[in-house]
């Protein structure tokens, strides 16, 4: 046989060995029991001095929440004895209540009441326990009656625990109020916050402000959003503390609107002159979708904000615009909003 060939096969004989054999950092050895709900394998890693580190919340809220999904009690209750958070949120803004609610395990959410979980603990996307239970129980109405009679029985319970609709976080804000600061992060759980829980439409912080200012001032996706809070019964005419209504923010949307459409016919015409027939079709049609929706005419807030853009060209020909919400922080002035 060849000599080269040899050589070749051997190196590839031992590479494949060598994978075979790699070694897994305590983190994966962690995450793999935990998806596994190997609880003996979780306590070996955690023997060899593997443990939560307090500057990185989120790898707690990550473990945690898992092993309420994918384990069972005896995991959760594995990683609390090791000085895991109650209450640590994972990277997508959830906990390990939430999860335990969410996939109808009656003995975690038990189990992390009595370890001194927070009933009306408020997430960074506003979910709060009491509102994902009865989502669930809703959700649930087709499911076999145990499953149904575990979501009612965590409804109990959090209600006996002290589990309110009136939590408010920092700066007096609604679970609703929470979501519409959350970004795109938070789109998702928005949407159920605002079906399933009971809420506030019109209720303030403490600038003022409603979950209509925010969608009109901050996230461009809470345009789709906006005719949902009006026919909730938004009021488009409350001011926040700096005396604006959520319809003088609106001209900076219907901008950004149009700077898409702009930004679509651009990018198609690039892709076409650099021979990227797939790239100018999608852009052709993402740009042909926003042209089909315009064409059923305009929304309610871009009636308003067309309206609301004529006041801004008079704030702007007096330079009155200096001092309007488009300027400076564009958050009142205040790092608590975020």
């Amino acid at each position: 046989m060849n000599k080269y060939l040899t050589q070749g096969l051997l190196v590839l004989i031992l590479a494949s060995g060598l994978v075979g054999c790699e070694t897994l950092t305590p983190y994966q050895k962690m995450d793999k029991a935990v998806r596994e709900g190997n609880v003996s394998a979780a306590a070996e890693v955690i023997r060899g001095g593997f443990r939560p580190d307090p500057r990185e919340a989120w790898r707690s809220g990550a473990f945690l929440a898992r092993a309420a999904e994918y384990s069972k009690k005896d995991m959760v209750e594995l990683l609390l004895n090791s000085g895991y958070p109650v209450d640590a949120q994972d990277p997508y803004k959830s906990t390990a209540m939430l999860q335990a609610i969410t996939y109808g395990k009656l003995d975690v959410v038990k189990l992390l009441l009595d370890r001194g979980a927070d009933p009306n603990h408020m997430t960074e996307c506003g979910e709060i326990p009491l509102g994902k239970a009865e989502e669930m129980l809703h959700q649930v109405d087709n499911a076999p009656a145990t499953r149904k009679e575990n979501q009612a029985e965590m409804v109990r319970l959090l209600k006996a625990k002290g589990a309110s609709y009136s939590v408010k976080s920092s700066c007096n804000r609604t679970p609703l109020l929470k979501a519409a600061l959350g970004g795109e992060d938070c789109r998702f759980k928005y949407e159920r916050i605002a079906r399933y829980y009971e809420n506030d439409i019109n209720a303030t912080d403490c600038e003022g402000n409603t979950v209509l200012h925010y969608a009109a001032r901050y996230n461009e996706f809470w345009e789709s959003f906006q005719n949902t809070l009006i026919y909730k019964g938004a009021n488009q005419n409350v001011k926040n503390k700096l005396g604006y209504a959520p319809r003088e923010y609106w001209p900076i949307l219907l901008e950004k609107s149009r700077a898409k459409d702009q930004a679509l016919l651009e990018l198609s015409e690039r892709a076409r002159q650099a021979g990227e027939a797939a790239k100018h079709a999608e852009f052709e049609k993402r740009y042909a979708e926003e042209a089909a929706r315009k064409a059923q005419g305009p929304s309610v807030w871009e009636l308003n904000a067309e309206a609301a853009s004529k006041k801004l060209k008079e704030m702007q020909a007096d330079h009155s615009h200096k001092t309007s919400p488009y300027y400076g922080t564009g958050c009142n002035g205040s790092s608590s909003c975020r």
